[in-house]
């Protein structure tokens, strides 16, 4: 599971609730790219697992079938990190309580809420949250792998294909974002002297970010953007939104 923070300055012009759009917009984005590169891998893990050719309809047809079930596992994966993100505590007191409200996510899996979760016994927060990922990653592979076995008999060989396929099922897009408001550029850019400042917390793969800035980079309402790698997400608000709360009030 690879985090970035990516933050964005958009043009002056817009009003709030268009920066607002905006973000929304890109989380779409973020989606369709994650949609798109589940089925390039899906005809490329068919095409080297398959024990008999395949014609270009067919191996299209059995990829448009992966990557539906593999959207709908990936969406509820999206789920459950936003809330152990967003709403676990650090010292994981509100444990249960998020046990409770995952569940019914976790069913979808045929997981009960005596195998969910069982990294409870982890000391720290980013410990118990990859443990959790990971364990629901493995079930997801399952799941998968059902429906290969009629594709390919060669199970070392699917298994190797398949973990490179997961690492786009894990990537659970954005997590949670901010906007800091329309602030000021310490010099103009392009003539421009402020723009909004927003941050972006995503789970993404090294690929799937690529062709997002790719795509970011075309849109006029963005001035500037900067991705950073990180370990974890902040716990509640960042240092910059906490500024702007303090200058409010």
């Amino acid at each position: 599971m690879n985090l970035y923070e990516f933050t964005f300055i958009a043009h002056q012009g817009l009003l709030q609730q268009e920066v607002e759009g905006m973000i929304q917009e890109l989380a779409v984005l973020l989606k369709n790219i994650k949609a798109e590169a589940i089925f390039q891998e899906a005809k490329a893990m068919i095409e080297k697992t398959s024990s008999h050719k395949l014609t270009q309809q067919d191996l299209e047809a059995h990829a448009r079938k992966i990557q539906e079930v593999s959207i709908n596992y990936s969406n509820i994966l999206e789920s459950i990190t936003k809330i152990l993100w967003n709403e676990l505590e650090v010292d994981l007191s509100n444990l249960k309580g998020i046990k409770a409200k995952i569940d019914k996510e976790l069913l979808i899996f045929g997981i009960t809420r005596k195998h969910s979760l069982s990294g409870s016994e982890q000391r720290d927060k980013e410990s118990l949250i990859r443990n959790t990922i990971n364990f629901l990653r493995n079930k997801i592979a399952e799941h998968i792998l059902q429906n290969l076995q009629n594709i390919s008999q060669n199970q070392a060989l699917l298994n190797k294909a398949l973990e490179k396929f997961l690492t786009n099922i894990e990537a659970s897009g954005l997590i949670k974002h901010e906007h800091w408001g329309l602030l000021d550029f310490a010099y103009p850019i392009n003539k421009v002297k402020s723009g909004h400042y927003c941050m972006l917390c995503i789970s993404s793969t090294p690929k799937i970010l690529h062709e997002f800035e790719r795509k970011v980079k075309l849109n006029e309402h963005i001035i500037r953007y900067l991705s950073v790698q990180v370990n974890s997400i902040f716990e509640g608000t960042s240092h910059m939104m906490n500024k702007k709360i303090e200058e409010q009030s």
